[in-house]
């Protein structure tokens, strides 16, 4: 049987890459995050990458919203009726890119200030979609 694998924040770096892994196991992959362009993207690049395998779903939804979560929720629910695998990797990370254009993630850690010392609702944006992606 095929799995249904819900990859939160799947549309860059690790979520997107573990999507793809699991894509090429030939699961039913579905990356959910806030930006719904960078997930087509995404989705359209793994099922290049993995020529064959159950089409990758993109869905939008911000895991720090308890609405959105609800909603995003029920749509898995009407689609597939089951997750079988949960990726939680949404974190809401902001300012990972220098106003200039960016300059990678060496120097982003460089500027980028322990969490303990970020704004609070920073922090709390963080927990939050941790916690309400687990609830998925």
């Amino acid at each position: 049987m095929t799995r249904v694998v819900v990859i939160s924040g799947g549309g860059t770096g690790i979520g997107r890459a573990t999507a793809a892994e699991f894509a090429r196991c030939g699961d039913q992959v579905v990356i959910v995050g806030r930006r719904g362009d960078v997930l087509e993207e995404a989705a359209a690049a793994i099922g290049e990458q993995v020529p064959g395998a159950p089409k990758v779903t993109a869905l939008r939804a911000d895991m720090s919203d308890p609405g959105d979560v609800e909603r995003f929720r029920a749509d898995l629910e009407r689609r597939y009726g089951r997750v079988d695998v949960l990726g939680n990797n949404a974190g809401g990370n902001i300012e990972l890119h220098d106003d200039r254009g960016g300059d990678g993630p060496a120097r982003t850690a460089e500027r980028w200030p322990p969490v303990d010392q970020r704004p609070a609702r920073d922090r709390e944006r963080i927990i939050e979609s941790q916690r309400l992606s687990a609830a998925v």
